[in-house]
C-alpha cells in the first residue's frame, strides 16, 4: 500500500520534477494503529491551480487509490517551495474488516 503511493508520487513527478530537487525525504511511521507516510522534496514545486491535465489526472488517481484503502492523502506544493505528500491510514485491529 505505502510503497504504491510512494512510487506513484515519484512516477507522477509530483515530487522532484525534472530533477530540480537535490533532496528527497521519505518517512514511514506507525504509532497507535495509525500509519503515516510523508514524502517531501526541495524542488521547484508547482501551483495546483496551474497544472497540466496529465498532472491533474495523476494527482486525482493518487487520491482515488488512497480513498480505496480508507486513507487520507494530502498534497502540498507551492512554486519555489518543493512538494510534500502525506498519507494517513488508521489500521484496523487484526480480525476486523
Amino acid at each position: 500500500m505505502c510503497s504504491g503511493c510512494k512510487c506513484n508520487a515519484l512516477q507522477n513527478k509530483c515530487l522532484a520534477p525534472d530533477e530540480e530537487a537535490d533532496r528527497l525525504s521519505i518517512k514511514l511511521i506507525e504509532e497507535h494503529g495509525i500509519l503515516e507516510l510523508s514524502i517531501a522534496d526541495n524542488g521547484v514545486g508547482f501551483d495546483q491551480a496551474e497544472i497540466s491535465a496529465d498532472q491533474r489526472m495523476g494527482l486525482q488517481g493518487m487520491h482515488e487509490r488512497a480513498e480505496l484503502i480508507g486513507a487520507n492523502l494530502q498534497i502540498e506544493s507551492q512554486p519555489g517551495a518543493g512538494t510534500q505528500v502525506h498519507l494517513r491510514l488508521e489500521r484496523q485491529p487484526e480480525g476486523q474488516p
